[in-house]
């Protein structure tokens, strides 16, 4: 168990030392911001139909 456990935590440590995942969160950060824009789909009332779904609840 104790030889898994250091397995993990050199895999941790190696995935923090590269630049690849903060490039990665910083990417998905910069997408979910442009797509959370709501004329994004060219609807300009999309909370009405995302409330129909009931995918934005707190919209009423």
């Amino acid at each position: 168990m104790k030889i898994i456990f250091l397995i993990a935590l050199n895999l941790l440590r190696e995935i923090f030392r590269k630049k690849d995942l903060y490039v990665l969160i910083i990417m998905l950060l910069v997408l979910m911001s442009y797509l959370a824009n709501a004329a994004f789909f060219g609807m300009k009332h999309i909370y009405r139909y995302l409330n129909e779904l009931r995918l934005c609840p707190g919209l009423n």
